[in-house]
């Protein structure tokens, strides 16, 4: 189902570009531009534009990352169950990975974070829908110097991947 989306996207960014350019071209007088250059360019417009007017063209999440993977930290290896981009956890040993938003790498005991929690800002489109934009995750740990570390979990299209990253480290870490 996901190419004969694409497929469509790219159909209609073609024959959208193509009208819009040569409606621009002759109709609102851009001749000094020229067609050339006018025509892919409002392809790529369109191309860019469909998933931001329709929804049916947004990209699909990716598969759960879950399963073994083996991360470096510090010189220490650290086998993950579960993962994402930039957090993972072990089930078994109750540790964290996570890459913070300055790009350091961290590994913490489950008895070395107090608290953790979802944050994000909400921004209505111009249609009045809510975007939750901006996720992080915030943990709160017992380290003197590095009290709070900031996760980023990414755009609206990544909220539901950090909500449910706060719910498997509420289980991991959760007594």
């Amino acid at each position: 189902m996901g190419i004969l989306i694409q497929m469509v996207r790219i159909a209609l960014a073609v024959v959208a570009g193509f009208i819009a350019g040569w409606l621009l071209f002759f109709v609102v007088g851009l001749r000094f531009l020229p067609p050339g250059l006018l025509v892919p360019g409002c392809m790529v417009a369109a191309w860019v534009l469909l998933p931001r007017l329709f929804p049916t063209f947004k990209p699909q999440p990716k598969a759960k990352n879950a399963g073994p993977i083996t991360l470096h930290v510090h010189g220490r290896s650290f086998e993950a169950t579960h993962h994402a981009k930039t957090v993972a956890i072990n089930a078994v040993t109750r540790q964290v990975w996570f890459r913070d938003t300055k790009g350091q790498e961290w590994l913490l005991d489950r008895e070395d974070i107090r608290r953790w929690q979802h944050e994000w800002i909400d921004q209505p489109n111009g249609y009045g829908k809510i975007w939750h934009n901006d996720n992080y995750l915030i943990l709160t740990t017992n380290d003197v110097d590095h009290p709070t570390h900031k996760i980023k979990m990414g755009s609206h299209f990544q909220h539901e991947l950090a909500k449910e990253w706060h719910a498997r480290l509420t289980a991991l870490l959760n007594p």
